[in-house]
């Protein structure tokens, strides 16, 4: 199953072989690799996770590269988030490339809503974490506002799946 996982920016990642308090191996994250984990998967504990849309790999990730995987083996599907045991990097964008999809995103949905939104853009901090929290910002305010929460996150998620689409030069899976 395709799907969406945001990765640190040296495309390194732990995953449930870490021990506790610390410790353990970073493995690579390299285009045509896989990721096996040996247990059955768990959401959000166990496994080797990745969301069917971008918008929630942003809520869920925990970095700036945008990677498009394949997940398979056993899959547990959690609707806005997904665990498997093996994780398979199709592609992902560059640094550069992540950071214009992150800053543009930042800026749209600030522009979209105003308010808070506008404010955390326009503070301190990277791109993607301000992305993420103008994401929310602006997801609460057009909510209140009366329009539907499936809407906004549509409109969002189609917003991003353009941004990579046109930094990466193609919008194929």
């Amino acid at each position: 199953m395709k799907a969406w996982h945001l990765c640190p920016a040296e495309m390194r990642c732990w995953y449930s072989d870490r021990p506790p308090g610390g410790g353990g191996i970073r493995h690579p994250i390299i285009v045509g690799g896989s990721l096996v984990h040996a247990k059955m998967p768990r959401l959000h504990r166990e496994g080797l996770h990745a969301a069917p849309r971008l918008i929630d790999a942003l809520t869920y990730g925990n970095g700036p590269i945008v990677c498009r995987v394949e997940l398979d083996g056993e899959v547990i599907n959690g609707g806005d988030c997904m665990a498997g045991t093996r994780r398979t990097l199709l592609w992902h964008l560059t640094s550069a490339q992540s950071l214009a999809v992150w800053r543009e995103f930042g800026r749209w949905c600030a522009d979209l809503s105003g308010g808070a939104a506008a404010a955390v853009y326009a503070g301190a901090g990277g791109h993607w974490a301000k992305a993420k929290r103008c994401a929310l910002h602006s997801m609460r305010e057009q909510v209140s506002a009366g329009v539907p929460y499936r809407s906004v996150k549509q409109r969002q998620d189609d917003k991003l799946a353009a941004l990579v689409a046109a930094e990466r030069g193609s919008n194929d899976d």
